[in-house]
């Protein structure tokens, strides 16, 4: 589609099960959906490998990052704050951007990793228990 357009600096690799060699080499992530998409698994690979996000509002991807701490949030579709998002990184200077990307390492640990939540889930599960008077 790209090649189509005319825009040739763009290259399709095709499907790929492990891509921890093509997210290593950039400095920030995208998470561009305007449709179809929940909380986007790889915007959390991202984050987990310290890759700051930059990312649509739409459905569940606002609870993947905090804004403006470890990615920036913009509206779906609106490509004025996706240029914004885009120029505010290319600005910073090593120190925030390396700044923003522990950040994410960090959140990623912190809300993500999968014992977290399964002790999340099973707190939430006993309280509804013990607030419906029910018993196991």
């Amino acid at each position: 589609m790209a090649h189509e357009r005319g825009l040739s600096e763009f290259i399709y690799c095709g499907f790929h099960e492990d891509v921890v060699p093509y997210v290593s080499v950039f400095d920030v992530g995208f998470i561009l959906s305007d449709s179809i998409e929940t909380i986007s698994f790889a915007a959390r690979e991202m984050m987990s490998m310290g890759k700051p996000l930059i990312s649509s509002s739409f459905s569940g991807l606002k609870e993947n990052f905090i804004h403006e701490i470890n990615g920036i949030l913009i509206n779906q579709k609106d490509i004025r704050s996706l240029v914004s998002a885009m120029k505010y990184f290319l600005d910073m200077d090593k120190h925030e951007l390396e700044t923003f990307s522990k950040k994410a390492r960090e959140y990623a640990v912190d809300h993500f990793d999968i014992g977290i939540q399964k002790n999340r889930h099973l707190l939430l599960y006993n309280n509804l228990l013990l607030q419906n008077n029910i018993g196991i």
